[in-house]
């Protein structure tokens, strides 16, 4: 515990576990307890609290963290933090800042990897609820497991602790269903040309700026486009598409795709993979296909893959065809679906491709619920 006076880094290898005192307050292996106080983090390091077995006397779970910060600053340049599990079997954070009084507390990250022992990763870092007047977290880097530091739900929905002028990319790890997610530095788009000129380099990580139209956007690289709470409108029958073998398309949000053209002779998608390309979609996005066309599809496959982790996937119109793929070329066409939302669709059972036409990748189930008190299926891990 660090009580007053502290600067200074601390490195090397090896697992500090804590907290080694029981009380009926939080604890943790590394606590700081003075605004003073300045500890940077770096080396090869691995700091996870020891299993939450405690109650208070009032039978409330008591958190137990890799590192609480109840007064001062951390800066995390490197090092691995694992949360762990509570009494309940629920994830407890591995960084809280718990600053009570007069007392301030700020959390910067700018590497390290962070994850959860059992998955639920809702609250990795956190701000103690009634202190968050009293503390700040701003994340420049890192890898964060099944914890999305751009869109949680740790201080609310949509809680955003990456700073500004940085966003996420993601990936997904389908044994343990878990998606992670890097921070990077972020191009900001504002329009039609800025965002095709943001896709075109090889790695971009690109940001809205504000709602978008588009008629055409062709991706023929490997890049992210975070949505940033705002809506993407494609005018035009397939105005987002990844167009080619190399171009390889992740989308994160929170953010909406709308394909906003009425063309009743023509289809039209919000997402379209066309010459061997591939999207990937993650939680947060939501896929809306419009209505009015001949055909009105959230994401369509010409030729090529999409792999759906989250999201929202819905239209207007007839929800047969909502994840569709191009008849002559189905034998070139993938849909694997690993999570995700779809209105009035079931992604396991449905006639887009035929009878019983199933896009849930194995291991995976879809059951049935609501959205919006619309009928809909859920996919999740079975």
């Amino acid at each position: 515990m660090f009580k007053s006076g502290i600067n200074c880094t601390l490195s090397g290898e090896g697992t500090i576990l804590g907290p080694t005192q029981e009380s009926n307050s939080p604890g943790a292996a590394i606590e700081l307890e003075d605004n003073s106080n300045v500890l940077t983090i770096d080396g090869n390091l691995t700091i996870k609290a020891r299993e939450g077995k405690r109650i208070d006397s009032n039978g409330k779970v008591i958190l137990d963290a890799g590192i609480i910060i109840r007064a001062g600053k951390v800066v995390v340049n490197n090092g691995h933090f694992i949360s762990s599990r509570d009494v309940n079997g629920g994830d407890n954070p591995a960084i809280l800042l718990f600053s009570p009084n007069s007392y301030r507390s700020e959390l910067v990250i700018n590497g390290g990897t962070f994850e959860c022992e059992s998955g639920n990763a809702k609250f990795l870092i956190n701000i103690q609820d009634e202190y968050r007047d009293h503390a700040s977290v701003k994340i420049y880097g890192g890898k964060f497991i099944g914890f999305n530091p751009a869109d949680n739900d740790a201080e609310g929905p949509h809680t955003n602790f990456v700073a500004d002028g940085y966003t996420v990319t993601a990936s997904y790890d389908a044994a343990t269903s878990r998606t992670v997610y890097t921070v990077v530095k972020a191009t900001a788009v504002t329009d039609e040309e800025s965002l095709k000129t943001g896709l075109s380099t090889t790695g971009a990580a690109v940001m809205l700026s504000g709602d978008t139209e588009i008629t055409y956007v062709s991706v023929a690289k490997k890049a992210t486009l975070n949505l940033n709470g705002k809506t993407l409108n494609c005018n035009a029958d397939e105005a987002l598409r990844s167009n080619s073998q190399s171009g390889n398309l992740s989308i994160v949000g929170p953010g909406t795709i709308k394909a906003t053209a009425v063309l009743p002779n023509k289809q039209t998608s919000g997402i379209s993979v066309r010459n061997g390309g591939t999207v990937n979609i993650f939680d947060g996005v939501t896929v809306d296909g419009g209505s009015g066309s001949k055909g009105n599809y959230a994401v369509r496959i010409i030729y090529g893959t999409v792999n759906i982790y989250g999201g929202v996937f819905e239209c207007d119109g007839d929800a047969k065809f909502l994840i569709n793929m191009q008849d002559t070329n189905r034998s070139k066409c993938t849909a694997k679906i690993y999570g995700g939302t779809f209105v009035g669709f079931n992604p396991a059972d449905n006639t887009a491709e035929g009878t019983g036409t199933n896009f849930v990748a194995d291991g995976y189930k879809s059951v049935e619920t609501t959205y919006n008190g619309k009928q809909a299926w859920k996919v999740v891990k079975e």
